[in-house]
């Protein structure tokens, strides 16, 4: 995927322009994929030499674009967007990784500032985004995968029973599936494909029976029981 040659003629509307070329790529991505997809079903129909090449665009582009510009609100939702599925996708099993990227030298150093630039972008969306909006939505489906640990998200294949067991074990929550919990709280229902709404029900169950469980614990500890 070439990148576009970008004119300085016409000061900020080359960028915007660019902007609105490569997140309308990106959103057709994300609709191929399903409505808030996560890592495995981009991989379905996004090789990860797309998905890296329209991330980096996407960064280029917000860092070319003045701060106040309204086209980074375009810009800051699907980049936080993709940014937690190329996380997601290195921190997933090495087939998974194999099957998108061909190993090299360092690419898992990605990593950490994958994690560290979604959360930034996501939060600002969960803050200043529309309730309603799919994007929006998306985003803060994907904050919630992203703040959630292993043992949460993984908990849609091994079940129920499964979050009560480590649950257990954690004892107390992190402030980050407490941020997790309150987020998916601001998910609203909206005219989501069935596999989707079964999906953010299901994390909200998880969340849900995961802070009731530790605030139980939290209560048995102050009473010496």
């Amino acid at each position: 995927m070439a990148e576009p040659e970008r004119s300085t003629a016409g000061g900020e509307a080359a960028p915007r322009a660019w902007a609105a070329d490569t997140v309308g790529l990106a959103e057709e991505f994300l609709d191929r994929a399903g409505y808030c997809p996560v890592p495995t079903q981009l991989l379905d129909v996004v090789s990860g030499q797309e998905l890296d090449e329209v991330t980096e665009q996407l960064v280029t582009i917000e860092g070319l674009l003045p701060e106040n510009d309204p086209a980074r609100e375009e810009v800051v939702p699907v980049l936080g967007v993709l940014l937690g599925l190329r996380y997601g996708i290195l921190s997933g099993s090495p087939g998974q990784t194999y099957r998108a990227f061909h190993p090299s030298p360092g690419r898992r150093d990605a990593r950490p500032h994958d994690r560290a630039a979604a959360l930034r972008h996501l939060r600002w969306v969960d803050r200043y985004g529309p309730i309603d909006d799919p994007l929006a939505i998306s985003a803060r489906f994907s904050l919630v995968r992203l703040l959630a640990p292993k043992w949460l998200v993984r908990s849609q294949s091994s079940g129920l029973a499964h979050i009560v067991r480590e649950a257990a074990r954690q004892h107390t929550l992190d402030r980050d599936v407490v941020e997790a919990a309150r987020v998916q709280g601001r998910l609203v229902p909206t005219d989501l494909p069935p596999s989707t709404q079964l999906r953010l029900d299901f994390t909200w169950r998880v969340l849900s029976l995961a802070t009731t469980l530790a605030a139980q614990h939290d209560s048995l500890a102050e009473t010496g029981l």
